[in-house]
């Protein structure tokens, strides 16, 4: 989908449960698997191994809003980079994060910062994010754990919600719009400065870009309060993408 956040652990939001009877798992893999084709379809999507996308918008930094932008590049199975950049008063701020397998790093202004152990396993959880979010491997790796929790509504639509679980990765929720198919909510928990929090994006405006079937827009809550607002400016599908550019040893 090309945005991707961060995790943690509290309750979710609550669905009407499936009725008695249903296999859970086999209604999740079928509510993914119309999502799947909504988005643009499983041949289209397993092609798409590696992907550029840029972003803009604004962000909560202490107690101001203050405009950004951002480019993340993708290349599966293991390499992420997000640079973000915005202004801090009257300073400009460069924030790159990177993930290459097991390497992690974060890096600000030019600066490589020392990492607690949450913020490592933070970014790792980014990457699992972004390999669920682009829906066929929900399907074809064993390893996630799918559950329907039922359906509910959202922004007075139907959706249905589905759980996802995978060794490592805490565990996600995701809301398909009934009448369409297309991913429109994600619920997972994240901690922030020592508090566990539920976090949310909102996806919207879907349009068809290069046969993909993408959100140009997304919204971000973090503990109920409002933290992002995004849109997407550029997505570009790409072959391959130099391994050197996922180096967290390599200043950005």
């Amino acid at each position: 989908m090309g945005f991707a956040l961060l995790f943690g652990l509290v309750s979710l939001t609550c669905a009407q449960e499936a009725p008695a009877g249903t296999d859970l798992a086999v209604t999740a893999k079928k509510v993914i698997a119309r999502a799947i084709e909504a988005h643009g379809g499983r041949e289209l999507l397993i092609k798409t191994r590696a992907d550029r996308v840029k972003i803009q918008g604004k962000m909560v930094v202490g107690k101001l809003e203050v405009p950004y932008t951002a480019e993340t590049l993708v290349q599966l199975p293991g390499q992420f980079k997000n640079t973000l950049q915005f202004n801090q008063g009257k300073k400009e701020v460069t924030l790159t994060q990177i993930i290459d397998g097991t390497r992690v790093a974060i890096w600000v202004n030019g600066e490589k910062q020392v990492l607690a152990a949450s913020q490592i396993s933070d970014l790792r959880q980014t990457l699992d994010l972004n390999r669920a979010l682009r829906l066929v491997g929900l399907l074809e790796d064993s390893a996630y754990d799918l559950k329907y929790l039922g359906q509910t509504e959202e922004a007075e639509q139907k959706v249905h919600v589905v759980r996802v679980i995978k060794k490592n990765m805490r565990e996600l929720r995701m809301f398909f719009d009934a009448k369409t198919g297309l991913l429109v909510k994600t619920e997972h928990p994240v901690e922030f400065q020592g508090k566990q929090m539920l976090q949310e994006e909102h996806f919207s405006d879907f349009r068809d870009l290069s046969g993909f079937r993408r959100p140009v827009k997304m919204t971000v809550y973090r503990g109920g309060q409002k933290i992002l607002d995004s849109s997407l400016t550029q997505v570009s599908y790409l072959e391959s993408i130099e391994s050197s550019r996922f180096d967290p040893e390599q200043k950005p």
